[in-house]
């Protein structure tokens, strides 16, 4: 919950996160959050309304729309946190599998996670 509440807090300042995974969470013995590798936030300028995009995504963080686009071009939404963040909960609760996760039964080479 804490994390929700400081990605929504940083929603509400206007900014995107753009790369969420649980690499770029620390938590406190206290719960709570901080964010750290903030160099991927997109930022919006409020003087201009110039977007200063997030450049990267991480594999299995991505929304499903975004995926094979170039993330560089795309001015991301709220709405592409939250699916970061729903993955990071699943993981949370589920012992740190993907919530994408299955076993290939297919032909060839098992596909990557995206």
């Amino acid at each position: 919950m804490n994390i929700a509440s400081f990605i929504a807090a940083l929603h509400d300042s206007g900014y995107v996160l753009g790369d969420i995974k649980p690499q770029t969470i620390l938590v406190s013995n206290l719960a709570l959050p901080s964010i750290i590798d903030t160099d991927s936030f997109q930022v919006k300028n409020p003087q201009n309304g110039k977007v200063h995009r997030c450049l990267v995504g991480s594999e299995g963080y991505i929304p499903p729309e975004l995926i094979g686009k170039n993330i560089s071009s795309i001015e991301q939404m709220e709405v592409h946190d939250r699916f970061r963040l729903a993955v990071i909960i699943y993981q949370l609760l589920f012992g740190g599998n993907s919530p994408f996760q299955g076993k290939w039964i297919g032909a060839g080479e098992t596909p990557e996670i995206n």
